[in-house]
């Protein structure tokens, strides 16, 4: 499927029947077709086959990124179990290691998408098996696949499970005798989400290493560490004492968090300031479009207050507000929303400003429905059609923007064109 065939396995080395199974994997006439021959090889007696099915379905799950569906995932339960099952794999008569490793591989990688918490010792057992080989190069594609398996099986562990996984990768991260490769993998998990990196624990652990001689193994622990309070300030200071040509994706991302955190606290610090001038507030702005939160709302608004003339000020904080306003309560999100229909419905200002007021409505619920509908039939269609499309969405009102649509001209502003083909979905 898709061209592709196995990441670890052979197809010639299949039986004749798993073959036949293949070629309908291969160019199957149909979705049917495609999984009677994936289930024949799941089902298969041989382990080779059991491989490139998973191979298979990680494959075709990665093409999501262009849009396209797995139809594989139809039989996810079976292929969680066979994966299951692959990875309790060890060396015996008719397994030796090559096979062990390759089995290991293919299983961890698809328990990245259909895993759970419960994987977790297994995953761990073959990240110990990896730290006691005497060659932990041949196990690069296991660790790999474990990692992956990992990031999705730790988002919906307890935290008991969370601190068991933690202490364990604290053991293989620490251990000055394992490869830098491995032990700055057992670190990448307390950099995957904060929620998570904090019930893992093993901060005094991560601190110890933010200094370690390895560079690869500081940023990887600064990673873990940046932004995280009352961890900063050690971060920041280790981080200064990097080589200025420190290379690695891990310290780039720590330098950038550090350059961002940084950038916020001066946005708001502008936003915040009786003096601060208008192009320093549309830049501040700007930075709370990307970085802010709920306790940046009335601060953005106060500074929208001190001109509400200025197009270009409102804006920056119009789109700084629909990021904000996108975890705020009810009331906060009602109370804005009173305050943004006074400016767009204010016929003394620009049409840009009230255009700039309309926008935040599509973070929803901010209310003003009946009085963003009065703009419908304006004159000026670029308020009547940035109301229309924030209404296209509501049943109530939908009625009346197909009528008033209909009336549109052709070559109505921009957002006429989503407005229209909401219509034409519904």
């Amino acid at each position: 499927m898709h061209g592709f065939t196995s990441y670890h396995w052979a197809v010639d080395d299949l039986g004749e029947n798993d073959q036949r199974a293949w070629a309908k994997v291969d160019d199957p006439d149909d979705v049917t077709d495609l999984l009677t021959g994936f289930q024949a090889l799941l089902r298969s007696d041989d382990i080779a086959a059991w491989g490139i099915a998973l191979d298979q379905f990680f494959y075709a799950q990665a093409q999501g990124r262009w849009g396209l569906d797995n139809p594989l995932s139809a039989v996810k339960d079976e292929i969680a179990a066979r994966a299951r099952e692959m990875l309790t794999t060890v060396p015996d008569a008719d397994h030796d290691w090559s096979v062990v490793r390759s089995a290991w591989a293919s299983a961890s990688a698809v328990l990245m998408h259909l895993g759970a918490p419960t994987d977790l010792p297994r995953l761990l057992d073959l990240l110990d098996a990896a730290a006691a080989s005497d060659d932990p190069d041949e196990f690069v594609d296991v660790v790999e696949g474990v990692f992956l398996a990992m990031h999705g099986c730790l988002d919906h562990a307890d935290d008991a499970t969370l601190q068991r996984t933690g202490a364990r990768l604290a053991e293989l991260f620490t251990n000055e005798s394992l490869p830098v490769d491995l032990r700055e993998s057992a670190l990448r998990p307390f950099s995957y989400d904060r929620q998570t990196a904090e019930a893992m624990g093993q901060e005094p652990a991560l601190v110890a290493m933010l200094h370690h001689p390895e560079l690869a193994l500081a940023a990887q622990a600064a990673a873990a560490l940046v932004n995280r309070d009352p961890h900063d300030a050690l971060v920041r200071a280790a981080v200064a004492g990097w080589p200025e040509d420190t290379s690695g994706t891990s310290a780039y991302l720590v330098r950038d968090a550090i350059r961002e955190a940084d950038s916020l606290v001066r946005a708001r610090e502008v936003v915040a300031a009786a003096n601060s001038s208008r192009t320093e507030l549309i830049r501040a702005a700007y930075e709370l479009r990307d970085q802010g939160d709920t306790t940046d709302i009335d601060p953005l608004l106060a500074a929208w207050n001190t001109d509400t003339t200025d197009s270009g000020l409102a804006e920056a904080v119009s789109q700084a507000l629909r990021r904000c306003l996108e975890d705020a309560d009810t009331d906060t999100r009602h109370r804005i929303g009173a305050r943004l229909a006074e400016l767009f419905a204010d016929e003394s200002l620009p049409t840009d400003v009230r255009v700039a007021a309309i926008a935040p409505f599509h973070a929803g619920e901010l209310g003003q429905a009946d009085t963003l509908a009065k703009l419908l039939r304006h004159n000026d269609l670029r308020l009547a059609t940035e109301a229309a499309w924030v209404l296209v969405d509501t049943e109530r009102h939908r009625p009346l923007v197909r009528e008033v649509a209909a009336s549109w001209p052709a070559d109505a502003p921009g957002p006429a064109a989503y407005v229209r083909e909401e219509l034409e979905a519904h």
